[in-house]
């Protein structure tokens, strides 16, 4: 039997690059080369394509429309989509591979966009009659324009705040704003990430997150895992890729009624926003109440990551979670 030929895509232009370095070596790794004939298509910052068949080897030299025409000329049976952020999950990516008609793992540039935008992905998840937490939206240039403005309404929310990108992910540019005086700094700072910035009021509960992955096209919620993190801080970077940083429980240590609330709630989730083949959903709960944070579309895949932990829990190894997802994506 024929291999199947699967171009694995990694890097790419975002603030995310080197989890998706990570994340796809991870999923190079695990790949079943009795199975499948894996050609790497690695992405720089500077959005130069390289094709070859490992890290160390390639380099990225072809410009974004060689880079795509050389990967249309490959005609792989499947790319694996293995980036993070801007181009490879907010509907970059998605719509060259829809137009070219080549399958791919992972959500629909529709889904990926409204995924990456949290503001869309509220109204997504309020339509839902689910719970969210207020927020406060602006562009650059509406800072530029009104910062004083946009500070008076943000400190309205009532401190301490949360202030990040409202198109970003991997916790990137997100700060804890406990003073009045922090927050135009923060916003700053959060800028350089950014031009589209979200700001919420803090709320103190507990974190958890839920993967969902589809077998047979049906999404499933995988076990939940809840962080807790060492010390007074968010749930950042460094909390989610460095182990030492969080005490994961998998799976959480909560009734049976809030298990069933926060998977079905998972389920739903990925389900409204339209997404395929496998998704990671974060809650915050307090005083019983679940609230959603944000819908991963594209779970990092690092040997610390939490959607391969939760699938590892419900006896799905790495090996068989890439087959179920490659399944998926050629149903």
């Amino acid at each position: 039997m024929a291999k199947l030929k699967v171009s694995l895509v990694a890097g790419g232009p975002s603030s995310e690059h080197e989890i998706s370095i990570a994340s796809s070596k991870n999923i190079l790794k695990y790949l079943d080369t009795k199975k499948y004939d894996v050609t790497l298509v690695l992405i720089s910052l500077s959005n130069k394509w390289g094709f070859g068949k490992n890290f160390e080897d390639t380099e990225p030299t072809l410009d974004l429309n060689q880079g795509i025409k050389q990967l249309k000329a490959m005609k792989p049976d499947l790319v694996f989509n293995g980036l993070h952020g801007a181009f490879g999950e907010d509907g970059g990516l998605q719509v060259i591979l829809e137009d070219a008609g080549i399958r791919f793992t992972g959500s629909g540039s529709k889904a990926s966009a409204s995924a990456m935008d949290k503001i869309v992905s509220q109204a997504i998840v309020s339509s839902q009659g689910l719970k969210t937490i207020e927020t406060l939206d602006f562009l650059d240039k509406d800072w530029t324009q009104n910062s004083e403005a946009i500070m008076l309404s943000a400190l309205q929310l009532g401190l301490p705040l949360v202030v990040k990108p409202a198109d970003g992910g991997s916790s990137i540019g997100v700060y804890l704003n406990q003073k009045e005086s922090e927050l135009r700094t923060n916003i700053e700072s959060s800028l350089k990430f950014s031009k589209y910035i979200a700001v919420q009021p803090f709320i103190s509960g507990r974190e958890f997150t839920c993967g969902v992955l589809e077998i047979d096209g049906i999404p499933q919620a995988l076990e939940i895992t809840e962080m807790v993190v060492n010390g007074d801080k968010l749930f950042d970077f460094d909390s989610k890729y460095k182990v030492s940083d969080t005490t994961r429980v998998t799976p959480a240590n909560i009734p049976q009624a809030l298990t069933d609330k926060i998977k079905s709630q998972a389920v739903a989730i990925h389900s409204a926003h339209g997404c395929k083949h496998y998704s990671r959903t974060d809650f915050l709960v307090k005083d019983d109440e679940v609230y959603f944070l944000e819908l991963n579309t594209l779970p990092g895949m690092t040997d610390t990551s939490l959607f391969p932990h939760q699938a590892k829990t419900v006896g799905i190894k790495s090996a068989k979670l890439l087959e179920l997802i490659i399944a998926g994506s050629l149903r």
